[in-house]
């Protein structure tokens, strides 16, 4: 098996211009195999409805698995978020989403802003299978980190095949000096009326908050969140999604805080996918 050492992760590079002078390295390996298939946050929000758990004190990760049917948050071997440090090149090929002009219903889950679409011909087809789009949400900072670096904000775009079985695309944001548009229509639009817990924004096109001709970086993971089921495909985009300072703190006016800390990656690798 090769390696070879590439100088700052291509994710990393907008975060440490942003939050870090640090300069770091990963080292990438050759792989040619086949896949294998398969605190309440701070919120601005009310949200008394949604306190079985939360990110902080008694409520919080260390204490999500006390709760029945969450035991996997604990016991679990393949859990996420995890800190992306070493990635192995393969052959694989990454998701092809195909995101449409669609309405958007959002609602606060009191736990983070819920976006979903109102029909079902947004899909990523991921090893020749096709996903749905069930849902996007964010978290503040990202969960996932790039060599030991949170990114401000992760977008995280939840997807469901026929037999049920979950694949998440996650999109780190990078604040910049100008608006990203869409987004910026998103949430002025969207979270005017997110008082009273649902609003909904016509004719978004979700294509739009993808990151063009990037990689991602893939392993076998869970959700972030109680229950912490596994068996979670898992692609986070090697380049950000550029937005503005205004729009970071749109969406920190309403959570901050709600990132699960980074969990152990125990045996896993993590693949280089094009």
């Amino acid at each position: 098996m090769s390696y070879k050492t590439i100088s700052t992760l291509s994710i990393a590079l907008a975060t440490l211009l942003t939050l870090s002078a640090c300069n770091n390295t990963a080292t990438v390996k050759t792989d040619t195999t086949s896949p294998t298939p398969v605190i309440t946050s701070t919120s601005k929000v009310s949200n008394d409805i949604y306190s079985s758990w939360s990110y902080a004190g008694e409520s919080g990760p260390d204490h999500w698995a006390d709760l029945e049917g969450n035991q996997q948050c604990k016991l679990g071997k393949e859990q996420s978020p995890i800190n992306i440090t070493e990635v192995m090149q393969s052959t694989n090929q990454a998701p092809k989403p195909n995101y449409m002009r669609s309405d958007i219903g959002i609602e606060d889950n009191g736990h983070t802003i819920v976006f979903k679409p109102k029909n079902d011909n947004n899909t990523t087809v991921i090893d020749g299978e096709s996903y749905n789009l069930i849902q996007f949400h964010y978290h503040i900072p990202s969960e996932h980190q790039i060599s030991g670096i949170n990114y401000p904000g992760e977008l995280h775009f939840v997807h469901a095949n026929k037999q049920g079985e979950l694949a998440v695309i996650g999109v780190m944001v990078n604040p910049t000096s100008m608006n990203n548009t869409s987004l910026h229509s998103l949430f002025l639009n969207g979270f005017d009326d997110i008082s009273s817990h649902k609003s909904v924004v016509n004719g978004f096109d979700l294509s739009t908050l993808l990151p063009t001709d990037t990689e991602f970086y893939n392993y076998s993971g869970s959700l972030t969140t109680p229950p912490c089921s596994e068996h979670v495909k898992w692609f986070v985009a090697s380049k950000p999604l550029s937005i503005s300072q205004q729009e970071i703190q749109s969406m920190k006016q309403l959570y901050d805080g709600n990132n699960r800390p980074i969990q152990p990656i125990e045996n896993r690798e993590v693949k280089l996918v094009k």
